[in-house]
């Protein structure tokens, strides 16, 4: 070979090794790299795909509007220097640049996007917007977007990660809350879609560079001092969020092979501590399927894009050497199943959804990753999970995904042959998350509580969910068929949530102070093969002080609740109990009150039932109703503007006074309009046998429901408990069938109490469950069917003594024989 053959021969490697980076390359880490970058932009055989339509216009409508705002920046002849982007310091350059770190990710996801058969894209593989992409990536890095930049909130002298990593060593999460890492996984994005573009036009070092800045937060070391944090469990859903999506990118995009599988080591030993079981109030994966973000259940965002990310990476990872452990695997299927039982529906509890009200329906857009954990496990399930969230979901053709591989699944998920998960009737508690969910027939009953352990939710001072300190006041959402919740973000009275008992006073009068928790531990339930009971023993926290016990036992299509001894501060103020907040939106079924037609206001004093658009009846035997109906104007979860919507809200009005009370009951699609019959004649459908301070009490045919609020004497088989507890009995011949929790989570002693400061110190944040005691006196003698390590037995005075052990406020579950 001449010299000059040799010289082009040389120039040619190098020029194949700089555009591709295939020489030494690790095959895995190639495929996982080319997975990714398809899941975000997907590839050309996508063009004749349902839904891809309607993607590529979401996508065109959006580069348009981004490339106007980013056309204006670039004309300013006036740089911004962002020498530094901590939170809060330089506000206005923080702004700009976040902008065009989301701008970057639009650009080239629509260069990478065909045009469909029917629309097109003029940005697709065009060079002259590309040329536009590089002269905005240019323009980033003139204003100081370049290794080195400050991007952090510490005000500390020296490096910031080492800053950042004290914090990740002294408490086990980096809070990484309105910094620019929130928006740099856009950025990531960019660079990685674009690799080979960013190549050819010599950026791409400079761009590798700053991927690597934003990502060393996340390297093994650095200066001689390793990554610190692995001694606690778990791991915040921020910190997971920025690992799977700015350092793993990073680990791809990384060309020196030894450097790239040391990366990936250290990776795979955080994505064993992130995807395990935290304790206590940490973040994130629960065994009860529960996801944990700041202190509480935050299922409708937050830990919701955990397990999404999570799925991806068992997908990404499948088949090579990075697989994910099978411990973490576990992890990861057990949030997926769990999930689709807290929102049957597709809908999920308000005070689950943080500072988000409006997510409440976040699992439509969740489903793709339904399907991806069918390719990624070859499970059936999790294809006939996805197909029974497509089956609640109208307007499917308006769904919008950030990510082409969303659509992607979603389109291969609908096309897939295979049945629709049956879920069945079915009624279970989630202590990590205070909520108990019943579903019959298609209806769904959804209630959550608070106490020492289980947060309120999340009311921001930022203009997100500025109205709902009373979510998890007892909260009781009905979300029935055809779609319809009865919740409507447009003229949402948030003063009278569904099963709360507060002041019926305004808004501008009920305070701004965030909700936290209270100071009782007594909230749970248990379940009875499809039925359950959930009880909370509920204390205000805000100034009015309103307390009292709530239950509400549900019987098949009965749901039955309860309250009693309420009382506040305020002796001159009458408290309400809201029975429904109905959007009127659903045209279909007739509203009735006391089988009339509603008007704008009506009351009645007692015996009153009534029938909503949605098919479910509600019947109150005693009580002043009041129902208004037509149009209501409120200000919405953002405050602000005051929005119009048409609903039906009825509530109790209570008498001034103490120890109050109510009851009332809904039947879940009452077609044959059997409230009427029960009307006349509730004793035949179920008896309240107590309702008070200690207990209260409801017989449903055979079956028996007991909501201790304290130690104290029962009823029937059950002559006393020790401590607070919920129990049912169903008796069969000789045969008992019992079930019964302790509710307390035991994170801290019975008689302590935590300030939510005092819940994110190190001492108590990764508190572990502890066992807890439960007595139950049975009447007469009686043996366990089959042998419980959870129960202990003995006899007294020809009575039956059942000791119980309960950790998590799980159900102990026993069936007893009669001697």
């Amino acid at each position: 070979m001449n010299k000059i053959n040799v010289k082009l021969y040389t120039t040619f490697i190098l020029v194949f090794v700089l555009l591709t980076g295939t020489i030494n390359a690790n095959p895995d880490t190639e495929a996982i790299k080319e997975k990714l970058i398809k899941w975000k932009v997907g590839n050309s055989s996508l063009t004749s795909e349902p839904f891809y339509d309607y993607q590529l216009q979401n996508v065109l409508a959006k580069v348009d509007k981004v490339k106007k705002q980013i056309d204006k920046e670039l004309k300013k002849e006036v740089l911004f220097k962002i020498s530094e982007l901590k939170n809060g310091s330089n506000r206005k350059a923080q702004v700009r640049i976040r902008k065009f770190i989301s701008a970057v990710y639009v650009f080239a996801q629509v260069y990478k996007l065909p045009s469909s058969e029917t629309i097109l894209n003029p940005y697709y593989n065009n060079q002259a917007f590309l040329d536009y992409i590089i002269a905005t990536f240019d323009y980033m890095n003139r204003n100081g977007w370049k290794a080195g930049v400050n991007l952090h909130t510490m005000k500390v002298e020296g490096d910031q990660i080492l800053a950042i990593w004290k914090e990740l060593d002294e408490l086990g999460f980096v809070g990484l809350g309105g910094t620019i890492y929130n928006q740099a996984s856009s950025y990531v994005d960019a660079v990685l879609i674009l690799e080979n573009e960013l190549k050819k036009s010599n950026r791409y070092s400079r761009e590798f560079e700053m991927v690597k800045w934003v990502a060393r937060i996340w390297f093994p070391e650095i200066n001689g001092i390793t990554h610190p944090g692995f001694q606690f469990k778990g791991f915040n859903s921020d910190g997971f969020r920025k690992l799977t999506r700015l350092y793993l990118p990073y680990i791809l995009l990384e060309p020196d092979r030894e450097k790239q599988n040391v990366h990936m080591q250290h990776f795979l030993r955080y994505m064993k501590k992130c995807i395990s079981y935290a304790p206590g109030w940490a973040d994130t994966f629960k065994p009860d399927g529960s996801g944990y973000h700041h202190k509480m259940s935050y299922m409708a965002a937050y830990s919701s894009s955990t397990y999404q990310d999570a799925a991806l990476l068992l997908y990404l990872l499948k088949g090579t050497e990075y697989s994910l452990s099978p411990k973490s695997i576990a992890v990861i299927e057990n949030a997926f199943d769990k999930l689709i039982y807290f929102a049957p529906n597709n809908k999920i509890h308000l005070g689950l959804t943080g500072r988000f009200p409006n997510n409440y329906t976040f699992l439509e857009n969740f489903s793709p990753y339904y399907y991806l954990m069918y390719q990624a496990t070859g499970k059936i399930k999790y294809l006939e999970t996805f197909k029974h969230i497509y089956s609640q979901i109208n307007s499917k053709e308006k769904l919008s995904f950030k990510y082409i591989g969303e659509a992607m699944s979603f389109n291969k998920g609908v096309r897939e042959q295979g049945k629709t998960l049956d879920l069945g009737n079915y009624n279970t508690f989630f202590p990590y998350s205070g909520t108990s969910i019943h579903y019959y027939n298609d209806v769904s009953v959804s209630l959550k509580g608070q106490s020492k352990y289980i947060k309120y939710g999340e009311v921001a001072g930022i203009k997100q969910n500025n109205h709902g300190h009373h979510f998890s006041s007892g909260a009781l959402f009905v979300f029935g068929k055809n779609n319809h919740t009865g919740f409507s973000p447009k003229g949402w009275d948030y003063t009278k949530i569904p099963g709360v008992t507060n002041y019926n006073i305004s808004l501008e009068n009920q305070g701004k102070k965030e909700p936290y928790y209270s100071k009782e531990y007594v909230l749970g339930g248990v379940n009875l093969k499809n039925n359950g009971l959930f009880a909370v023993k509920h204390q205000g926290l805000n100034d009015f002080g309103v307390q009292g016990n709530i239950s509400v036992f549900m019987f098949d299509d009965l749901v039955i609740a309860l309250g009693s001894n309420f009382s506040g501060k305020f002796e001159k103020q009458k408290l309400q109990t809201t029975l429904f907040q109905s959007s009127l939106l659903v045209k279909n079924g007739k509203l009735s009150f006391n089988g009339k037609k509603p008007i704008a206001l009506q009351e009645n004093k007692s015996n009153t039932w009534v029938t909503l658009n949605d098919g479910n009846s509600y019947f109150i035997p005693n009580g002043n109703v009041k129902m208004t109906y037509g149009e209501q104007t409120f200000a919405g979860d953002r405050g602000g503007q005051l929005k119009k919507g048409r609903f039906a809200t009825a509530w109790i009005e209570h008498e001034l006074g103490k120890d109050l009370g109510y009851e009332f009951i809904i039947l879940l699609d009452d077609k044959d309009s059997k409230i009427i019959k029960m009307s006349k004649n509730k004793d035949q459908y179920y008896k309240v046998l107590q309702k008070n301070k200690t207990a209260h009490i409801v017989q449903y045919k055979t079956s028996l429901g007991y909501a201790f609020f304290q130690a104290g004497e029962g009823l029937n088989h059950i002559l006393s408990v020790d401590e607070a507890c919920m129990i049912m009995t169903e008796e069969d011949d000789h045969k008992l069938h019992l079930v019964a929790t302790n509710p307390d989570l035991g994170w801290i002693p019975k008689n302590e109490t935590l300030s939510y400061s005092q819940i994110k110190s190190m001492q108590h944040l990764y508190t572990e469950s502890t066992t807890q005691n439960l007595q139950i006196t049975l009447k007469g003698e009686w043996y366990l069917s089959v042998n419980n390590s959870n129960v202990k037995i003995s006899y007294k005075e020809g009575n039956t003594l059942l000791d119980l052990e309960v950790l998590d406020a799980a159900t102990v579950d026993m069936t007893l024989i009669k001697k």
